[in-house]
């Protein structure tokens, strides 16, 4: 019993930090890319979205700090033998969420694989990725995750 209620804590932390990181890391590099002139879409997007109408950045956030649980506690731990925590972060959010967005989620909705987006588009939002997995990491390390 006591392991299934450690597993609940590490798996409500983990979805928070992976909601803190999109939020911060994620948004941040959307907001630089979008002021370098790379990005149309400008951060922190407040107008409806999904099913239920709720903000972007919150749609956002809650299915971030879902790919958080799956990556902090079944990834991560695989992927330290593999490299540094950072870098699995930054490779694990530039390829896996990107690639189910491209590939799996576009396609549910109607639309054609990665949105028609031209490469340069695609690199920037898996870029941007990356620095939230880079970001779920580093937030994790650093609030104390493994000690949870």
């Amino acid at each position: 019993m006591q392991a299934i209620k450690r597993l609940g804590g590490r798996a409500l932390f983990a979805f928070f930090i992976g909601a803190l990181a999109m939020i911060t890391f994620h948004q941040s590099a959307v907001g630089l890319f979008r002021e370098a002139g790379m990005f149309p879409v400008r951060p922190f997007v407040l107008s409806p979205s999904g099913p239920l109408g709720v903000p972007a950045v919150v749609n956002g956030a809650f299915w971030s700090g879902l790919w958080g649980i799956v990556f902090l506690l079944a990834f991560l731990p695989w992927m330290r033998r593999l490299a540094p925590e950072w870098v699995a972060g930054f490779v694990w959010g530039f390829v896996v969420p990107v690639a189910t967005l491209f590939l799996v989620i576009a396609p549910l909705k109607g639309q054609p694989i990665a949105y028609s987006q031209p490469l340069g588009s695609m690199l920037r939002i898996a870029l941007a990725h990356g620095f939230w997995g880079f970001g779920m990491a580093a937030l994790w390390r650093g609030l104390g995750g493994d000690r949870r």
